[in-house]
This record gives C-alpha cells, structure tokens and sequence, in this order.
C-alpha cells in the first residue's frame, strides 16, 4: 500500500510539475520550460517504476504458486512413503515389483549433473512415439529426463485416463564403469 501511495505522490508531483511549467513557460518564464521538462522525467520515473513493481510483484506470486505445489507435492510424497498405496497397475516390465520403474533412456536426454538427486516430476503418457507406442515420459519441470521401461499398454492407459500425466518421485545418479560415465534412476508414481 506504502509503496502504490509512493507512485501517486511521484505521478502526482510529475503532473503538477508539468502543469506549473507549461504556465510558466506561456507567461514567458525561461525556467518555466526547466520545469516542464522535469514533470516529464518525474512522470516517465513514475510510470517506469509502477511497472518493475508490478513485475516484481508477479515474480513473486509465481514463485509463491510453485513453492505451494512443490510443497504439496511433498506433502503427497510423505504420505505415501507413510505407507499409502503408490500405483495400482501390475508391472508388465518385470523390473520390479515394488513399483519402483527404472528409468531408461536418461543418457540421451542431454541432462547434466545438476540434474542428479531427488525430484519430483511428472509421468506422462505420450501419444505418439515411433519406437513405442505406450511409451511414458519422465519429465523433472519442463525437461524429459528419460522414459519409463517400454511396452506397457496397461500402465500408458491407466495414465491416459486421469488425463494423460501422473506425479513422480525419483532419482537420478551418475556411476563411471571406468571407461565411461552414465546416468541412470528410478522412479515412482504417485496418484493413481
């Protein structure tokens, strides 16, 4: 509020100033134009001003609104650590029995190191994919970090039905066999 009543003093103060020179620089005043040059600059100042706030604002709200998901994401990963169920479809990859799918294809999704650690993510059915057609994308934020295993039309139509993406919580780590270094996961979903 502090920070609005600032603006409107400064826009305020601007259009006086502005006023007051155009009158004096009628009358014949030479400082009189100073002046209305000065009301301008307060006024752009002003308007220039009320715009970063309005964006810092925004930035902030953004921020807010993801740290809330984030946190209910958490929240949601909590619970179901407590031991609520994950995901009720059978593993058709075999890989393993606990829900818990390793995620393949993460070499070349062109991740780095800061990607390593914990996350959550999301899950999500892909429609077309040449090389599977039930093929499901993890993705930590925007970026795909690889693939759930392949073939499982049973896992991809459960994911399509509650509208095309789930939660995940997983890992990604980093290992050198000695002549080459490589990324691999795992991940769970949550939600289903």
């Amino acid at each position: 509020m502090a920070n609005q009543n600032n603006e409107n003093s400064g826009l305020g103060c601007g259009v006086f100033a502005i006023i007051m020179g155009g009158i004096f620089a009628a009358i014949g005043k030479g400082w009189g134009f100073v002046l209305l040059l000065l009301g301008v600059a307060v006024v752009i100042a002003s308007v220039y001003l009320a715009h970063q706030d309005k964006a810092a604002k925004e930035k902030e709200r953004k921020y807010k609104e993801r740290h809330d998901q984030n946190t209910s994401r958490l929240f949601e990963l909590q619970e179901k650590r407590a031991g609520k169920s994950s995901i009720s479809v059978t593993v058709t990859t075999g890989d393993n029995a606990d829900y818990r799918y390793n995620i393949k294809g993460i070499n070349y999704c062109g991740i780095d190191d800061s990607m390593l650690g914990d996350f959550i993510g999301t899950a999500r059915a892909l429609k077309s994919n040449s090389h599977d057609p039930y093929a499901i994308g993890i993705y930590r934020g925007n970026k795909r970090v690889g693939f759930l295993p392949g073939g499982n039309k049973e896992l991809h139509t459960k994911i399509m039905s509650v509208g095309g993406s789930v939660n995940t919580d997983g890992y990604i780590a980093k290992s050198n066999d000695g002549e080459r270094t490589f990324y691999y996961g795992k991940v769970n979903l949550l939600g289903i």
